[in-house]
Order: structure tokens, then C-alpha cells, then sequence
């Protein structure tokens, strides 16, 4: 929804790295600043500009970039001096500008906040020069200054859902649910710019008791939200009629964090991080315990490949927080991607324990499970998410069955991986990882050959470049005695997903079979130089030392 934004905000692209500085005495510390930043070491550039700023105090680059990575790293109030030297050096300087207008509206000054808006210094960017100062304004006690500021977007092209959006926003504050309900119904769903938005128009409608449009506003724009307790919480609310109290705006400070989320979830969208993580984190400092903006800027460094502040990130919302269990979400991954899965799951054991049965944490469970090699406590886990979703026909359901197939697989149960691995195909018939996957298990097994084709060539048709997919095309037609019809698949999946050690074990097969021998023992010899951990060594040992013939002999005669 917010991509409608992305001609505008490509105009407010943030030089967070200038040319090197020309400052003799500073040249060093920002050279290391912009190589340690653009790395990605945040930490590291933050200090690295500090201290060539210490060096050379009139630099507003080394400022800038000083500014910009104490933000980064979440410590706002440690950016500001920066930005105070930013701006007496550069007035105009769109970032400095937005963190002193923040800063004073934190505070409660919104007449400081007001005047540091200039028109000149955010030129750039109308979309925060309009709501910071329509927000700054109202906080200084000039409401219609400020209607006529969001008013103001209007004129640009794909805004007027914003517009509108803050207008409805600022009347609620101001105890005026008929007009903000009339805004809200004036611009459709355009004024749906965020999950916020929605639950904003559930709540104005609530309050003035129309708990039937709340309801259905709230299925309809949120579906089934299984991890937004806050979501979950207002819709039983509003099912039960009972009085609610408009909480989205508690003072002007907290519509300019609203306006800071509006632009980071824009600039993500528009792959642009950094400049994103600027926003999430002025969402965060002018309103402080922000679920949606921690997780967001989790998220956004995760992105940045920046896991210690990402689990910061997370760990700052509350517990009880509406969106906890997306932060839980969020931290598991982390711990996961960076070795500590045994972790991740004893706190997604205590998230259940805390919040119960719910059907996406086991899901999130199920996963870390099985990627961990603990296949049947994965087949548990993936079976009480189930267990918790009464409604079969619900989105995304099939990849809970097939999830638990791959699982079932793993622990040696076939017959019960094949029901799940149908089911999931019943419900989602055109998802290529799931048709190669039943395809190919099928085809290892020397099953159904012909079935099994047929859903590896259609996974084919979606997904014509995957590797892994072509591999089981070719090793299908193998299986089916099409040696000739196999080579050229194969070559094309080795190509498509060089170095991969089972699909040059399959190559080596095909090749073996056609009678080009000397170039089987090739890619044998390959498959054992790889890592792949599936890859069943002794056996291509064997393949060299015997060749393929003899093998498959002993196999038959073995199992006759």
C-alpha cells in the first residue's frame, strides 16, 4: 500500500556516507567512519566519526555521519549535540533539522519545534515537512494551522489517504469522532496506510458505538493477525460492545511518531534501510515504548546484518506489548541465524507458556525444530498449530502440512509425510517447492514414477530456473530408465546450483549410465569435495572404486 509513495521518497535519499572530508585533520577518522559504516560495523563508525569531529569541529560531513550512526545504534540522545553542530553549520540540512524538531517536541516545546521547520531545509521531502509541522503546530495549540498542513499533501499526487488519514488522527485527539470518522470514510481505503491506521478507524468507530463497522473493518484489513495480541485484544473488545477509549493519540508529539513510522515503513518498502532505521528510530524517541516502530527497527537490522542490535531491538518491547509475540518472532531468528537455536527455543517454549496454543509460535517452532535435526519434536510442534486453527480453508494453512510432511520425512515416516505432503498439494496445487518436494520423494523411492514426473515438470513450469527442481526432473527420468533425456537437465541443474555435492552425485549417475565413465568419476570426485551434509560418502566411495554397475547389483540383489 505504501509502494504509492516511493516517486516522492526517492527524493529524500540520505548521503549518510559524503565525499571524504577535506578537513586535513579529520580526513583520517572519517575515512575509517565511512569504511567501518558502509561495512556495516555501525558501532564502530559512530566512534570513528566522533572522534574526527573532536578533530575538526567545523566539518558538517563528519557531523552529519556522527548524527546519523549514534541514531543507528538507538542512542538518540547522544546524536543530538551532533545535530546541533550540524544544523549551526548547515541550517538546511533536511536529518539535522528532523532530529532538533523531534528533540523540541519531545521536550514539549512545539514553538521551538515549529520554527526549526523550514521549507527551505526540507524541500526534499514534503511528506515530513507537512505532518511535523501539522503535528508541531496543533501541540502548540494551532489545531486548524495544523488540519491545513496535512491538508497540504492533497496537492501531491497518491497523498490524499494520508492527508486524510492525519486529519481523522488529529481530531480524534482533539475529541471529535464524527469528523475523523467522516475523514476516515472521505478517503477509502487510501487512509489504510498501516496496521495503525486500521485500528485507529476501529477505534474511532468503537467509541461512537458502531462496533458492527469495527468489526468488520478489522477482519477485513487485519485477517487473522494470530501475532498481534493488540489486534487480538480490541476486535474481542469490539465483538463484545464494550466502551473503548481512542489510545492511538495521546498528544501531538505521538502523531509525529506516527508520521516517522508512516515514512520508515515507506522507505523499507522502498529498499531503502538505512534511511529507514533514521525514521523507525525517531518514531521510537518521540514515542517511547513503540512496539511497532522496535520491531520494525529489529527488523531493519537483522536486514543490516547487525544481530546485537537487532535482539536490542526486540528485547525493548514489553512483554505484554501488542506486538510481542512479532518481537518473539524477530529475537528467535536472530538466535538462530547466529547459532543459538537451542535458545531460541526456550523462549519460544516460554512465549507459549505465556500466551498459550498459538498457531503462529508453534508454527515459528516447528521450524527452528526441524532445521535443527529434531524432526519429531517438529512434527509435535507443526500438529498443535494445527490443532489450534479451527478454520481449514484458513490462508497459508497448506504450509503447516507441508511443513510437517518434510518433517515426518526426515524421522523415517513416510507414509504418514506422503498423506501430509497430498493434503498440502490438495490445498495449494500450484506451489513448486511443494510439488518438486512430494515429486522428488517420490521418484527416490522408485514410487509413482510417473505421477511424480508429472508434478516435478509442472513445478518446472512455475519455477523454470530453480536448480534443485531440474535435478528432480532429470533424476525422474533417470529413475524411469531415460538416461539420454536425463543428461541434459542434469547439466543445467549443476549449472543453475554449482558445487552442490548430491546433485553432482546425480550427474555422476546419469553420466555413468550413458557410458561416459571417465566424466562419472569426475563428478563422484566433486560430490565428495563438497560439504553437503545428506550426501551418503561411502557409497560414491564405493561408485569409484567398483563403478555404478556393480552397486546397483548388490542393491538389487540385497533387497530381492
Amino acid at each position: 500500500m505504501l509502494q504509492r509513495f516511493a516517486p516522492v521518497l526517492l527524493s529524500t535519499a540520505l548521503t549518510v556516507l559524503p565525499v571524504i572530508s577535506q578537513a586535513e585533520q579529520g580526513a583520517g577518522a572519517y575515512l575509517a567512519a565511512t569504511i567501518a559504516t558502509r561495512a556495516g560495523a555501525f558501532e564502530a563508525g559512530a566512534r570513528y566519526f566522533a572522534e574526527g569531529l573532536s578533530e575538526s569541529a567545523h566539518d558538517a560531513n563528519l557531523a552529519q555521519g556522527a548524527m546519523v550512526t549514534r541514531v543507528a545504534i538507538g542512542d538518540v540522545e547522544g546524536a543530538l549535540p551532533y545535530a546541533e553542530i550540524l544544523v549551526s553549520l548547515n541550517p538546511t540540512d533536511e536529518f539535522g533539522v528532523i532530529l532538533m524538531a523531534a528533540a523540541a517536541m519531545q521536550a514539549g516545546d512545539f514553538d521551538a519545534a515549529v520554527s526549526q521547520i523550514s521549507d527551505e531545509a526540507l524541500a526534499q521531502n514534503p511528506i515530513m515537512r507537512h505532518l511535523l509541522a501539522g503535528w508541531a503546530m496543533i501541540g502548540a495549540g494551532r489545531f486548524s494551522d495544523g488540519i491545513a498542513q496535512f491538508g497540504a499533501l492533497d496537492a501531491i499526487n497518491g497523498l490524499r489517504g494520508v492527508a486524510r488519514y492525519h486529519q481523522a488522527l488529529a481530531n480524534a485527539y482533539a475529541g471529535d469522532f464524527e469528523t475523523a470518522a467522516k475523514l476516515f470514510q472521505d478517503a477509502g481505503d487510501a487512509a489504510y496506510v498501516s496496521r495503525t491506521a486500521i485500528l485507529a478507524h476501529a477505534e474511532i468507530l468503537a467509541v461512537l458505538e458502531d462496533y458492527e463497522g469495527a468489526s468488520l473493518l478489522m477482519t477485513r484489513g487485519l485477517g487473522a493477525r494470530l501475532n498481534d495480541v493488540g489486534a487480538i485484544e480490541l476486535r474481542r473488545l469490539v465483538q463484545a460492545g464494550a466502551p473503548i477509549t481512542f489510545t492511538r493519540i495521546a498528544d501531538a508529539s505521538d502523531g509525529a511518531a506516527e508520521a516517522a513510522m508512516l515514512m520508515a515503513e515507506a522507505l523499507r518498502n522502498d529498499q531503502a534501510g538505512r534511511l529507514a532505521l533514521f525514521y523507525a528510530r525517531m518514531a521510537i524517541f518521540l514515542k517511547p515504548g513503540r512496539d511497532d516502530a522496535a520491531v520494525l527497527t529489529g527488523d531493519l537490522l537483522v536486514d543490516e546484518a547487525q544481530p546485537s542490535l537487532a535482539l536490542a531491538a526486540y528485547g525493548a518491547v514489553d512483554a505484554d506489548a501488542p506486538l510481542a509475540l512479532a518481537a518473539l518472532a524477530g529475537k528467535v531468528n536472530v538466535l538462530e541465524s547466529i547459532g543459538q537455536a537451542d535458545v531460541a527455543v526456550d523462549d519460544l517454549l516460554a512465549g507459549i507458556a505465556r500466551f498459550g496454543e498459538v498457531p503462529s509460535l508453534l508454527n515459528i517452532l516447528g521450524d527452528v525444530l526441524r532445521r535443527s535435526g529434531r524432526f519429531g519434536e517438529a512434527v509435535e510442534a507443526y500438529s498443535r498449530a494445527l490443532a489450534g486453527i479451527s478454520n481449514t480453508d484458513a490462508p497459508n494453512i497448506w504450509s503447516l502440512y507441508y511443513m510437517r510432511g518434510i518433517a515426518l520425512e526426515r524421522d523415517g515416516r513416510w507414509e504418514d509425510a506422503e498423506k501430509d505432503l497430498r493434503k498440502a498439494l490438495n490445498l495449494a496445487p500450484d506451489q513448486a517447492g511443494l510439488l518438486n518436494m512430494l515429486g522428488y520423494s517420490l521418484v527416490d523411492r522408485g514410487l509413482a514414477l510417473d505421477e511424480a514426473l508429472g508434478m516435478i515438470e509442472r513445478a518446472m513450469e512455475l519455477r523454470p530456473d530453480d536448480g534443485y527442481i531440474t535435478d528432480s526432473l532429470a533424476w525422474a527420468l533417470y529413475r524411469l530408465g531415460r538416461f539420454e533425456e536425463a543428461v541434459d537437465p542434469m547439466l543445467a541443474a549443476v549449472l543453475l546450483v554449482p558445487g552442490d555435492g548430491i546433485l553432482n552425485d546425480h550427474y555422476g549417475d546419469i553420466l555413468w549410465m550413458v557410458g561416459r565413465e571417465r566424466e562419472a568419476v569426475f563428478q563422484w570426485n566433486r560430490a565428495l569435495a563438497s560439504n553437503a551434509e545428506d550426501l551418503d560418502r561411502n557409497r560414491i566411495e564405493d561408485k569409484l572404486k567398483r563403478g555404478l554397475t556393480a552397486v546397483l547389483v548388490d542393491e538389487q540383489t540385497s533387497n530381492e
